[in-house]
């Protein structure tokens, strides 16, 4: 993708068109020297250029016959059915997790595996992936999601440390304590205390009511443990893998896309009996059944907030 200033492929075209009645009308000497002007504004290579202007016309050539199509219809509707079991993820996050996904949905019976999808040599890449996905991006119901926030201008002069981004060992958490106050602090309220392993990206939940030590030493609930299985289990996760300042810029990179699951089993850290534990639970769960079950239970926590609030009021 060119910069803001660069020219575009047709910005290039039309800039050569104009040069071309100039270039043929100049001398030997003259040519060079527009040849050169040419080179340096547009980019393009010398050689290409007298190409260009040599040929029979600088207009683009246009394929006499559509692309053949390399995923078919069944490809497709693998990839549809996998992106909404994942709760409709980017095609970054989607993509290394394509063929595994569709093969343990394939086991619930929740999609058919075809042979026009088993046969598929080729990798598909996330370009392609992307395509398909924004064919049908229509307004998609998605579990909630935290994304980054600014930091509290308040806190900046506090010292404090912070876990090093590169950390690989597993068993350090950020940790936060969300409130569900809404408009108002008054009285008790719930709280969601939530920890992310900094290395591998595995998150628990409890749900709070209060603050205090017993509320902490009571909580938990249903809807946690569903999320729980969902998120660590079947959500990828990109780590940064690389992070430079150059001026006021910072440039990340990140690592190809794994679940919080696949990250914990590749440290090493868990025993076999562990191993085996989250195997079976990950064998045992059906992401798309599990995904229906946590919006079942975020619209009933819902329905008795207002409920409680009708009666109340």
């Amino acid at each position: 993708m060119p910069t803001r200033d660069e020219m575009t492929i047709d910005e290039r075209r039309k800039y050569v068109n104009l040069m071309c009645e100039r270039y043929r009308k100049a001398k030997r000497k003259e040519r060079s020297q527009l040849l050169s002007e040419m080179e340096q504004v547009s980019k393009l290579h010398r050689k290409h250029l007298i190409r260009l202007l040599n040929g029979e016309s600088l207009q683009r050539k246009k394929r006499s016959t559509p692309r053949s199509r390399t995923y078919g219809p069944e490809v497709e509707r693998v990839v549809l059915r996998v992106w909404e079991s994942l709760d409709y993820l980017c095609a970054e996050r989607l993509t290394p997790s394509l063929g595994r996904m569709a093969k343990h949905l394939a086991s619930f019976g929740s999609l058919v595996l075809t042979t026009e999808v088993e046969g598929q040599k080729a990798p598909i890449s996330p370009a392609t992936v992307e395509r398909m996905l924004r064919k049908n991006r229509a307004r998609k119901e998605r579990l909630p999601r935290t994304g980054p926030h600014r930091a509290n201008q308040v806190t900046k002069g506090v010292p404090m440390g912070r876990i090093p981004w590169d950390t690989s060992d597993p068993g350090h958490f950020e940790t936060d304590l969300v409130h569900h106050g809404g408009e108002s602090a008054a009285g008790e309220y719930g709280h969601t205390l939530q920890l992310i392993d900094v290395a591998t990206g595995w998150s628990e939940c409890v749900m709070l009511l209060g603050r205090g030590y017993q509320a902490m030493e009571a909580a938990g609930n249903a809807l946690y443990e569903r999320m729980w299985l969902y998120y660590n289990l079947f959500q990828p996760v990109m780590h940064l893998t690389e992070k430079t300042v150059e001026g006021d810029k910072v440039r990340r990179k990140w690592d190809e896309a794994q679940t919080p699951y696949q990250r914990l089993l590749a440290t090493g850290v868990l025993s076999p009996e562990q191993q085996e534990r989250l195997q079976a639970l990950y064998e045992q769960t059906n992401p798309l059944l599990l995904r229906e079950e946590i919006y079942r239970g975020l619209a009933a926590l819902w329905d008795g907030a207002l409920a409680q609030s009708g009666t109340a009021a």
